[in-house]
């Protein structure tokens, strides 16, 4: 059965262009996606902007976009292309959302969709790029370097006004970094989720991040509305199977068991190789006292790539907390150690390490 995925790329292929009309916005972007799909990185390098070349040498660029053989498609095809309309307060940029279509080893189709940010360098048209920023960037967040994150997201913005990425990234920062004003972040991650959202309205994962929005303030309805939109518009089956396991959360906080079950279970039919669904699922589980179930699926989870830090320690701490309930205090206690190496300063965390050592002594 073929699988049909939309989501945010960067690398596409088209039929080879004999050379480069860079006075149009057009072709220069069109022939951008050609090397990319030729990897001739060398080439595509050059039509980058002066500003992203000065943050990005050729050497940095090859690098980036090494990749596995194995995700090489066999097919290329550009779908569409369209230019957007572009803010009046930046009149050298041009903005473009493309389609395509790539044919896999195994004949999945894929379907992707990308937005594009060109600006205008004397009469020559370039693509701003800002991946390996953005890579840092992601680092740091994972590693809960929130004020590090947002600085490296505003160096990014300041290169591509138009780059939701960004945006979207800050507005998370404000979301898991509570050592700012519960008020200062409500406004802020709904300032740059809802800017995220106007300039790429397809895109599911800006409104799951708008969910996160509803769920500071507690209107789990209006998170629910924004997961389902997110899974309507997806049609990555990974990206659909977070989504769900989102709501299951959801449904679970607001006591509704049934739902909490079909749609953990529905994410992980999606995607059985996720931490996150399986750290969900223990979570559900644990709810329902069912210990011996849900250190299971934590046990899946830990087995899996970590996730970012502020999850892991989710995982890490509710795993100490079953194996103490469990009165398996040698794995609780390993574990909330785990967990405290991500979180030094986590109240509950400590407290429950408190109580693992005082029983241990006993």
């Amino acid at each position: 059965m073929k699988k049909i995925i939309f989501g945010i790329i960067i690398l596409f292929g088209i039929q080879s262009c004999n050379s480069v009309d860079d006075s149009n916005p057009n072709d220069l972007l069109k022939n951008y996606i050609d090397y990319g799909f030729n990897k001739s990185y060398e080439k595509r390098h050059e039509l980058i902007s002066t500003d992203s070349k000065k943050i990005c040498s050729l050497g940095e660029y090859l690098n980036y976009y090494e990749k596995p053989d194995s995700l090489t498609p066999i097919n290329n095809v550009l779908l569409s292309i369209k230019e957007l309309q572009a803010g009046k307060n930046y009149p050298s940029y041009k903005r473009f959302r493309t389609k395509t279509e790539s044919i896999m080893e195994n004949n999945d189709t894929l379907k992707y969709l990308s937005y594009w940010t060109l600006k205008n360098e004397n009469n020559h048209w370039r693509v701003v790029w800002w991946g390996n920023i953005l890579q840092q960037s992601e680092k740091k967040y994972n590693n809960g370097d929130f004020d590090g994150t947002i600085k490296l997201c505003e160096k990014i913005i300041k290169l591509d006004p138009y780059a939701a990425v960004a945006y979207s990234k800050i507005g998370w920062c404000y979301y898991r970094d509570q050592s700012k004003s519960l008020n200062k972040r409500k406004e802020l991650m709904l300032k740059n989720f809802k800017y995220t959202i106007s300039l790429e309205p397809d895109i599911p994962d800006h409104y799951n991040s708008l969910a996160s929005y509803y769920s500071i303030i507690n209107i789990s309805e209006l998170q629910i509305e924004n997961f389902k939109k997110a899974i309507k518009l997806s049609y990555n089956e990974k990206q659909r199977s977070y989504l769900y396991a989102n709501m299951s959360g959801v449904y679970l906080f607001n006591n509704n068991i049934k739902e909490a079950f079909l749609n953990i279970k529905k994410a992980v039919s999606l995607d059985s190789t996720s931490s996150f669904n399986w750290f969900k699922y223990g979570v559900v589980l644990m709810f329902q006292k069912k210990n011996n179930e849900a250190k299971i699926k934590f046990e899946k989870a830990i087995e899996l790539p970590p996730m970012e830090n502020a999850l892991q320690f989710g995982l890490f701490a509710s795993y100490a907390q079953i194996c103490y309930e469990e009165k398996d205090l040698e794995s609780a206690k390993t574990y909330i150690l785990k967990a405290l190496e991500l979180n030094p300063s986590d109240k509950w965390a400590i407290s429950l390490y408190n109580k693992i050592t005082k029983e241990k002594t006993q």
